[in-house]
């Protein structure tokens, strides 16, 4: 009777029952006894996971020598090559996996404008995910966008219109006293030979401080580009650079005069790849070859924008001309910060391995000093 009420009310636990079967009193397979044992658990079943076996993560690599590693924020930022990108996603957490415009492994990954085997995702994927907006920032696919420089030359006009015309009225006083001179020497003295001879020394200051001012005007512009005040100084802070701004000057002229003999396209072409080496004499203190050649690299796959924003500057111009001709200064204005802020997107997304060599970074150059070597 007793045996019947425990087979009928309380299932017996015994394991040669039966009705009960070998599995009973284990959970998953594990006795309750060594359930309980933490050290019996470890030695019956050995590849149980512990705290102890799990590894220290390997130390992530030292960064590759490059701009970026320089105490400055004025520097171009810098664009990584597909190796470098592939390195930084295989070693960066999950939830920044995907991002650097490469691929991540297995199932795919992409990140603006880069898609990989197995999935697309914009912003970046990883492994059958999205992360978007994570990791490595990457440049736009393309370099620059002319509605957007155009807008910032607008806006920075209104922002900086009177500085940047006082500056500008400081400069023509100060361009027009060699010429008045010229013209008192040669028309209402007397003349010999000593006059000649000083209208000749007269024009030829005239001359060179011409040049000093209009590689300084460049100058105001990428302060502006950059947010920083502006004073007659800065037009004149980087007169040493005159003699290369100078000579640079004279061989993009000679080359743009040929391409436009050469039935005017091979000209315009030549012009909108090497127009923006003036900025590079000013940042870089480039040699006339140097900055040529790095010019020639930023515009390269940028020609059909530069293209179109030389037609929009020009219509600017012209509409510019139509008010009463007084609206050509700040539709100069426009023009020309324009222009600087396209050189500033050119630089920043034109990679490192593309630039010529022999450019210095833009923190180790001072006015007063020579730049320092850098160490290989």
């Amino acid at each position: 009777m007793d045996e019947d009420k425990t087979k009928e009310g309380h299932p017996s636990t015994d394991p040669s029952d039966p009705a009960v079967g070998p599995a009973a009193g284990y959970v998953f397979g594990i006795s309750p006894e060594t359930a309980s044992d933490p050290a019996t658990s470890d030695a019956t079943n050995p590849g149980a996971m512990t705290s102890d076996s799990t590894s220290a993560p390997a130390p992530p690599e030292p960064p590759k020598e490059s701009y970026a590693n320089l105490p400055s924020t004025n520097l171009p930022a810098v664009v990584l090559s597909k190796s470098t990108e592939a390195t930084i996603s295989k070693s960066s957490p999950a939830k920044n996996a995907g991002a650097a415009g490469g691929a991540s492994g297995g199932t795919g990954s992409a990140a603006a404008g880069g898609a990989a085997a197995g999935g697309t995702a914009a912003g970046g994927a990883a492994a059958g995910g999205t992360a978007a907006g994570a990791g490595v920032q990457v440049a736009k696919s393309d370099k620059f966008a002319v509605d957007e420089v155009v807008t910032f030359g607008w806006k920075a006009m209104l922002q900086y219109f009177w500085p940047l015309t006082g500056v500008l009225t400081c400069n023509c006083l100060v361009a027009s006293v060699p010429v008045i001179t010229s013209l008192v020497l040669t028309y209402l003295v007397p003349s010999s030979a000593g006059t000649t001879l000083l209208s000749a020394v007269v024009n030829l200051v005239g001359g060179l401080v011409g040049l000093v001012m209009s590689l300084g005007v460049f100058n105001l512009y990428l302060r502006i580009v950059d947010g920083d005040t502006i004073t007659v100084r800065d037009v004149y802070s980087k007169y040493k650079r005159t003699w290369n701004f100078c000579l640079a000057g004279f061989v993009y002229g000679f080359m743009v005069a040929a391409g436009y003999i050469c039935l005017i396209l091979p000209g315009i072409y030549l012009q909108l790849r090497f127009q923006f080496y003036p900025y590079f004499i000013l940042d870089s203190d480039a040699s006339p070859i140097t900055s040529l050649k790095a010019s020639w690299a930023i515009t390269k796959g940028a020609t059909a924008e530069l293209f179109f924003l030389w037609i929009v500057n020009y219509f600017i111009i012209w509409v510019g001309t139509l008010c009463l001709l007084l609206g050509i200064f700040p539709a100069q204005m426009v023009q020309n910060i324009a222009l600087a802020k396209t050189y500033r997107a050119l630089r920043k997304n034109t990679p490192l391995s593309e630039m010529p060599p022999g450019l210095m970074p833009v923190a180790l150059i001072s006015d007063t000093e020579p730049p320092p070597q850098l160490a290989v």
